[in-house]
């Protein structure tokens, strides 16, 4: 396809066609927006949803977890243990315990939790 049939084909379009279509789908997309967020609490009608996000001052983050939780922790102390995952070294204890595991691939294809 050359640009002079491409430029027929671009005078021969009905063009009000095209902006109907795209006023469509621009609606479409708003009304789908404003429902997601409606249904997220960030829009609302003063719902407890709102009310009770309104009513929480200060947020901290946790520095290793980086969850959201309503009080300032300073930097824990920090220990890392490496355990064997192979079917000789199971059953694990105390890794129901951790804050967070880690899985990585060492040598020979076992796996280590850290």
């Amino acid at each position: 396809m050359n640009w002079k049939e491409i430029e027929k084909r671009l005078r021969k379009m009905d063009w009000r066609k095209v902006s109907v279509g795209a006023a469509i789908v621009a609606l479409t997309l708003i009304a789908v927006s404003v429902w997601n967020l409606t249904r997220q609490g960030y829009l609302g009608d003063g719902s407890e949803a709102a009310t009770k996000a309104a009513d929480v001052t200060m947020t901290f983050r946790h520095p290793l977890s980086g969850v959201f939780i309503d009080r300032q922790v300073d930097l824990p102390a920090v220990y890392a243990v490496m355990v064997e995952n192979s079917s000789d070294a199971w059953p694990q204890s105390g890794v129901d315990q951790a804050f967070q595991i880690i899985e990585a691939p060492t040598e020979g294809g076992i796996p280590r939790f850290l």
